[in-house]
């Protein structure tokens, strides 16, 4: 799990727009970044899953926040999207990221739970309900 704060600078979105830094344009420029480093043949997913940016409608977003949740089967998945996300860098020379998160357990082989499974089956079997 990962999270990302995205500092921009506020200004009137009507008056003087180009006196702000965008952190809406900018998370969703890292959001590009981050979904492509999904890895479907090797199982690795990388989900931006909450957003939340500005506070009014006439402002340039001044601040945004994006989580999101990596999973793989392979630790060296696992640690290829840390390295990469760690290492992103904001494209509007002066935004700043903040980037807290990372791996915080191994991923889970299937065959971690198979004996688990095994004599939960044979148990079921046992009592009556089948596999």
């Amino acid at each position: 799990m990962y999270r990302i704060v995205v500092n921009g600078k506020a200004s009137h979105a009507g008056l003087e727009p180009e006196k702000g830094i965008n952190a809406t344009v900018e998370i969703s420029n890292q959001i590009n970044k981050i979904v492509a480093l999904e890895n479907k043949d090797l199982g690795t997913t990388v989900v931006p899953t909450t957003l939340t940016s500005g506070t009014t409608s006439n402002t340039v977003p001044a601040a945004a926040v994006l989580d999101i949740d990596v999973r793989s089967y392979a630790i060296s998945e696992l640690e290829r999207v840390d390295k990469a996300i760690k290492s992103l860098k904001a494209n509007h020379p002066e935004a700043t990221l903040e980037i807290t998160g990372g791996l915080n357990r191994p991923p889970l082989q299937p065959t971690s739970t198979f004996e688990l499974y095994e004599i939960a089956k044979k148990v079921a079997q046992e009592i009556g309900l089948g596999e």
